[in-house]
């Protein structure tokens, strides 16, 4: 979750943002959860334009990823995981670029589990001591600036 205060409202205005979009000097991630940055261009009369956005809902992000795979005028850069330190067992946050994103049939409270695998080969969980299982799905993959989707979201 992102949460904003009003103290920290930027009171300027940005040329190029829509009217009603409003700019904060300073956003605090609630929960020490998985975070996603998205890189991509939008094509304009002069060439591509760059855009990131920040999500921690992994289904609003693959749908994103989805938009970005339809249309011709759009084309990814980047997925990074921003990943929590219980989640890359180091002491501290860490970002990490993300090459694949698979979902496993949880149990119990856990109904689904997502994994991500980097470009290094580096496997994380949303869940402690979950590993990649059998019955993964792999969901997409990123291939020289590509998003592919093996399988629906």
């Amino acid at each position: 979750m992102i949460v904003t205060q009003e103290q920290d409202r930027f009171a300027g205005r940005a040329f190029l943002l829509a009217p009603d979009s409003q700019i904060w000097r300073r956003a605090h991630l609630e929960l020490a959860i998985p975070y996603f940055l998205l890189n991509y261009e939008v094509a304009d009369s002069g060439g591509w334009v760059g855009q990131t956005e920040l999500f921690w809902e992994v289904n609003q992000l693959l749908y994103c990823c989805q938009q970005i795979a339809n249309e011709e005028q759009l084309r990814l850069v980047q997925i990074a995981l921003i990943s929590p330190s219980w989640m890359n067992k180091e002491d501290c946050w860490q970002m990490h670029t993300v090459h694949e994103i698979w979902r496993t049939q949880g149990q119990g409270d856990h109904p689904v589990v997502m994994h991500y695998v980097t470009n290094t080969g580096q496997r994380y969980t949303d869940r402690i001591d979950v590993d990649i299982e059998e019955s993964a799905i792999q969901l997409l993959q990123v291939a020289d600036g590509e998003v592919i989707f093996l399988h629906s979201p």
